[in-house]
């Protein structure tokens, strides 16, 4: 309850409100108790047990500069009463130096006690009627950052957003804090220095009407010190070192730097604010000259091009690496004023992916993310201050940041891909799995407050809807999807506030300029990425063309409806995936990834002892095309799988004792899926057009089994049958080789269900499968008895996983006594086996982790919908199974356009 004058909170009488904290209110109060009047600071949430331990140290802080902290309460913090106004410059520099004194004074009593301020600004800092200086809410920055429940926090980041507390609080941020590092008393000592130019000039050494120019300021450019009085130029100096090892350690040493003369004369700063501190150092002659000498080159130059270009041609665009790391750097995204970067890496060596950020044109990234799972998708608020981004953890869903670093808080259960509105108020996202998306029922969109709440569907009767973006003037989305069951796949225009869907064009243009949908063995989908408010407004979307994948880019009209040809924005033969446009004084900065996937196969010992171990996995082949969907045979001499080699799509039959391999089947276009009978005798693939064919290896003879009927997935032992993933009405197939008759050994007990991934055990007599739910967003795996002659009832079909989370790709061991399968059971897609009873086989026990893949560099998700192939196949001792290793950096393009 919010408390009025005449009121209480605990024991103390409320007098009257005095101000708003970041938190909270100020109140004046009473305390009966002693009879004296206090200030009480309210929380908008319950403290927690660390406020309570780190107050006790702040209350025990006593000295004459420093605002006493009474007492605790479960929401309140009861503090001296300091009268008097908060402190403001212009001082002369007697003045100035008497309230320095007394402020590092503060600062050392606390510092010797371990408590560091982390939040020094003039606003904390009071002067009272009788000239006695007192820092206000020492310690508390960092308690009450940590007070609320993490639950609760969406409206405390709405809170700190208010307008001027960001950036006044960032005006006196030090530059490790700015990059997310731990502060200690040297960041202190910075805020020490901004404050007493401050109270010199009037002015802060870093200004900017953004957050993103007041950061930079902080990290890259030095202080301009021709406006401060000589006596203090070395003092400020030494507390604004942007690098703490160098800065002035000990604030009680602060005297001594003005006490003692400099050993040289210090010659005014003439250089500019944004030279390198070593640049700023040098003598003013010197640094006349060379300015002298840099004008006059400029102005010939400028000449020459007057008469040699014209003004309006754009230059050619410059591409620039922003980052080199030897791993996986991906989804960036940019600050609305361009100066900024973050993106998902795994840079910080554990294997995962986390959020950092930084500064475009150099300086430190900082490290905004840590948590152990994989954390992607970041996008800024159109402010600066937050990033939003898709996180795995506890199942998946957005969450948000500060930018300069802080505790996440979820947004949104389930969320992928954030977009913010372009008022900075709502987020839209999708919900889905990445496997199912373009499966009917399998992708809807939603928006939600920035600042928390309950989300809202967006145009429910979509039948597929994915990957949000805002349009400029924020009253509609764009996103892949299609509007019916059966329609056409496009960039669809969603308006928030109600109205009729329409296509973009987008995929109509494409196809008119020769592109097509077909799977190009990529993996790599259609994605709108942003769509920008210039004239005309531009649309950029990533697609697949060939066995690349670029960023092109589309002009509309306002409504969203593209106009003229689209064109390709980034070129070159890797996977350009997602990219984020800023535009700035006529400048393009375009920030995308570059990425390398390559698809081997790989083995691994069936030994859950060493699931964790590196070593034990083994690549079996190592190409820079595609190689995936292998199947073995029962003695595990013989591999079949699919390969990308010379532009071509190929079946190969790999002799693992001799190490040779013959191409047994080749096309132009992509190849889908394998398999090889337990006796090696036949092997089954399927075209790009779903037809299903076999060769007998002994003869070489050639069978097509079906035609457009679907995808290949196993052979029985002795080849005889071969299960099929039907095209439509995903029942469970198979073929008879025999005859060619298609036979339904199980059906789908609700038509919501997919049944997909049969497998024949070794004696013939099980099949093991899994259902897709897209109600749910869920797969489970079961086990049936095979009855050639009638489909096996649903209730005869014995549950393997519990079908409350990911669960596919089922692998019968030859002995058939156990289960492998993938899983996204630990947060991550790792192989798991488990023991089935030799009779009913029904499940024994819980799975086990055979192969745990927990790297986003060496990964089981590249494989989009096509889960088959990865399809973990079983040979004596060991698994084969095909694996995605991606590499990938940021780069940056620039370009000048036309005024």
């Amino acid at each position: 309850m919010i408390p009025e004058p005449g009121g209480k909170i605990g024991p103390y009488e409320i007098l009257a409100r005095l101000g708003a904290g970041g938190m909270g209110e100020v109140w004046r109060a009473r305390d009966p108790r002693l009879n004296r009047d206090v200030a009480i600071k309210t929380s908008l949430y319950a403290f927690n047990p660390r406020f309570e331990r780190e107050a006790r140290a702040v209350a025990a802080l006593n000295h004459p500069n420093v605002c006493h902290l009474y007492d605790v309460g479960p929401d309140y913090l009861v503090m001296e009463l300091v009268e008097g106004e908060n402190l403001r410059g212009p001082l002369s520099l007697p003045e100035a130096l008497k309230v320095a004194a007394q402020i590092a004074s503060a600062l050392e009593a606390a510092h010797e006690k371990g408590i560091i301020h982390r939040d020094l600004k003039p606003a904390n800092i009071r002067i009272t009627p009788t000239g006695i200086i007192k820092v206000l809410d020492f310690g508390l920055a960092r308690i009450m950052v940590d007070v609320a429940d993490p639950g609760d926090m969406p409206t405390a980041l709405d809170m700190e957003t208010k307008a001027g507390t960001v950036l006044g609080t960032t005006s006196y941020m030090s530059p490790e804090q700015a990059r997310g590092k731990p502060a200690d008393k040297r960041t202190d000592i910075w805020a020490f220095g901004i404050v007493l130019y401050e109270l010199l000039t009037a002015t802060r050494p870093f200004t900017g009407d953004t957050m993103g120019d007041l950061v930079a300021g902080v990290l890259m450019r030095e202080p301009d010190l021709n406006n401060v009085p000589f006596e203090v130029r070395r003092l400020l100096r030494a507390c604004l070192e942007k690098d703490p090892n160098r800065r002035l350690r000990d604030i009680g040493d602060w005297e001594r730097l003005l006490d003692e003369p400099p050993a040289a004369p210090i010659a005014p700063v003439a250089a500019p604010a944004t030279l390198p501190a070593a640049e700023a150092r040098r003598p003013a002659g010197v640094i006349a000259a060379a300015v002298a000498a840099a004008l006059v080159a400029g102005l010939a130059v400028f000449a020459i091009m007057r008469q040699t270009t014209p003004v309006e041609s754009p230059a050619e665009p410059i591409y620039r690496m922003l980052t080199a790391e030897n791993g996986l750097s991906d989804t960036p995204a940019l600050s609305r004023d361009g100066k900024f970067v973050a993106y998902a890496s795994d840079r910080a060596g554990a294997g995962n992916l986390d959020i950092w950020m930084q500064q475009i044109g150099g300086g430190e990234a900082i490290h905004l993310t840590k948590d152990p799972d994989d954390e992607t998708d970041p996008v800024f608020s159109p402010d600066g201050t937050h990033i939003a981004y898709r996180s795995e953890r506890a199942g998946g869903g957005i969450y948000i940041v500060q930018a300069l670093g802080g505790d996440p808080v979820l947004l949104a259960a389930g969320g992928r891909n954030p977009s913010y509105s372009p008022d900075g108020k709502s987020i839209a996202f999708w919900t889905g799995r990445g496997e199912l998306s373009m499966a009917a029922g399998g992708s809807h969109v939603f928006m939600v407050d920035a600042g928390g709440g309950q989300p809202r569907a967006v145009h429910a009767e979509m039948a597929v809807a994915q990957h949000p973006v805002w349009s400029p003037g924020g009253d509609s989305l764009l996103v892949r999807g299609q509007r019916e069951t059966t329609g056409a796949e496009d960039f669809w225009i969603l308006p928030v506030s109600g109205g009729e869907v329409r296509p973009s064009g987008t995929m109509q243009k494409l196809r008119s300029i020769g592109w097509t949908p077909s799977v190009s063995g990529l993996h790599v989908e259609a994605v709108a990425l942003q769509w920008i408010g210039v004239k005309p407004p531009r649309l950029f979307f990533a697609i697949p063309w060939g066995d690349s994948a670029n960023i092109w880019e589309s002009e509309t009209d306002s409504s969203g409806l593209v106009r003229g040809t689209p064109r390709r924005r980034t070129r070159g033969s890797g996977r350009q995936t997602h990219s984020s446009l800023a535009i700035a004084d006529n400048l393009d900065r375009l920030a995308f990834s570059d990425l390398t996937v390559n698809y081997d196969l790989w083995s691994a010992p069936v030994d859950p002892a060493r699931a964790e171990d590196p070593s034990a996995l083994t690549r079996i082949t190592d190409t820079l095309g595609a190689d995936w969907a292998p199947s073995v045979s029962a003695d595990g001499r013989q591999i079949a799988y699919i390969a990308q080699r010379s532009g071509a799509w190929n079946v190969l039959l790999r002799d693992t004792s001799a190490g040779s391999e013959r191409i047994i089947a080749t096309g132009s276009t992509v190849l889908t899926n394998t398999a090889i009978s337990a006796d090696g005798t036949r092997v089954a693939w399927s075209t790009a057009d779903m037809a299903v064919e076999s060769m007998l290896l002994a003869s070489g003879e050639r069978q097509k089994l079906c035609d457009r009927c679907g995808t290949v997935l196993a052979l029985s032992a002795e080849g005889r049958y071969a299960s099929y993933e039907p095209a439509e009405n995903e029942d469970v197939y198979v073929i008879d080789t025999s005859d060619r008759r298609n036979i339904m050994v199980a059906a789908r007990p609700e038509k919501s269900l997919i049944l997909t991934g049969t497998q024949f055990s070794r004696d013939g007599k099980w099949i093991a499968f899994y259902s897709i739910d897209h109600s749910t967003r869920t797969t489970q795996i079961h086990i049936a008895p095979f009855h050639p002659a009638q489909p096996v009832a649903a209730g005869e079909w014995i549950a393997i996983s519990d079908g409350k989370g990911f669960s596919q790709d089922p692998m019968w061991a030859p002995a058939g006594d156990m289960l492998y399968f993938v899983s996204g059971r630990d947060g991550f897609r790792c192989v798991w086996e488990q023991r089935l009873d030799p009779v009913s086989r029904k499940p024994e026990g819980e799975p086990v982790a055979l192969r745990h893949l927990h790297s986003a560099r060496q990964t089981l998700r590249g494989f989009s919908s096509a889960g088959y192939l990865v399809h973990p196949a079983a040979a004596p001792g060991r698994i084969v199974f095909s694996m995605a290793e991606i590499k990938g950096s940021i780069w940056l393009e620039e370009s000048r356009h036309r005024r």
